[in-house]
């Protein structure tokens, strides 16, 4: 990870980031449809409601995590499977 942006206005996809860590659907569905980015969403009683999320969830582009405490598991997870996709092909 080369850096972080907190912010708390406009289209998060103005900001040009690989990963968006949010607990608003609205702000993921508009991040995930703008972007090829990867997201994850801070379960919470307000945005329990994920059919609309749903693809993203099944294609692993979206993942969901209770507490904020896994968050660094799940990005190690995320840049293990890209740096897997970019590695060359073993003869």
């Amino acid at each position: 990870m080369d850096g972080l942006a907190s912010v708390r206005e406009k289209e998060k996809s103005l900001y040009a980031t690989d990963r968006l860590v949010d607990d608003y659907l609205g702000n993921l569905e508009e991040y995930l449809t703008s972007t090829n980015g990867t997201a994850v969403l801070r379960d919470q009683p307000w945005n329990q409601d994920r059919a609309a999320l749903q693809s993203h969830i099944d294609s692993g582009r979206l993942r969901v995590i209770r507490s904020i405490r896994e968050l660094p598991r799940i990005v190690d997870e995320v840049m293990a499977k890209e740096h897997a996709a970019l590695a060359p092909p073993r003869p």
